[in-house]
């Protein structure tokens, strides 16, 4: 009983690489770099994007990353910055958008309309030294 399992294991043990061949590849997004702020739909969005752009970042306004729509991305460096939601949907999203590789921030409008100096320095603190997500 025992060796007509092991011959029949060791049948399907050559057919195992099959699998990593039809395993998708987690490839960074490419997109190419323009300036997308004149495409931003309301005057938070496009606050964001104009001081991203004065600091040398272009960002990307409404960007799908599968069904997720991002308020503002920055994509060379899988940064999504989303609207501040209830707390069930924040997590449903930061692990569907960490899972695919992304950092997730969270803000308010109200948040940059006040002051979007102070956010971006809070961003800057923590995302130093900023890493691209191509392949090098």
């Amino acid at each position: 009983m025992q060796a007509n399992h092991n011959k029949r294991k060791s049948k399907f043990a050559p057919l195992s690489f099959l699998v990593n061949l039809f395993k998708p590849v987690n490839r960074p997004s490419l997109i190419l770099v323009t300036n997308h702020w004149n495409e931003c739909k309301n005057e938070s969005q496009r606050l964001l994007c104009r001081t991203l752009r004065e600091n040398g970042l272009y960002a990307s306004p409404d960007f799908f990353v599968g069904n997720i729509l991002v308020h503002v991305a920055l994509v060379p460096y899988r940064i999504a910055f989303l609207k501040k939601q209830d707390s069930i949907q924040e997590k449903k999203a930061t692990r569907s958008l960490q899972r695919k590789g992304w950092t997730v921030y969270f803000i308010s409008e109200d948040q940059l309309k006040e002051d979007v100096n102070t956010f971006l320095y809070a961003f800057n603190k923590q995302a130093q030294p900023l890493k691209n997500a191509s392949p090098q």
